[in-house]
């Protein structure tokens, strides 16, 4: 899902495709494939992975929860006990 959403953005933003390109070329080449020991000296890299994961919808679903009291929200009583999804689409 995370690397979906990376197409996605970086097909909307080629200016940062072409700044992480670069830096992996720098760091790793283009002859082996990138390991995690690389990861120190790719901190663009990083944080595009940190970023796309905060900002997308890598999830289905969110955390489900359960009220510990009842809860009156915009006038709907939701009851002790009650499990609660936040929808994070």
């Amino acid at each position: 899902t995370t690397l979906r959403w990376a197409m996605l953005i970086f097909a909307k933003n080629p200016h940062l495709q072409e700044k992480l390109r670069a830096e992996v070329h720098a760091v790793v080449g283009k002859d082996r494939i990138p390991t995690m020991a690389d990861q120190a000296q790719m901190p663009f890299a990083r944080a595009c992975a940190l970023e796309l994961q905060r900002f997308c919808n890598i999830l289905v679903t969110n955390i489900v929860r359960v009220t510990t009291r009842d809860v009156e929200i915009r006038g709907r009583l939701i009851p002790e006990g009650t499990w609660v999804n936040g929808d994070i689409h």
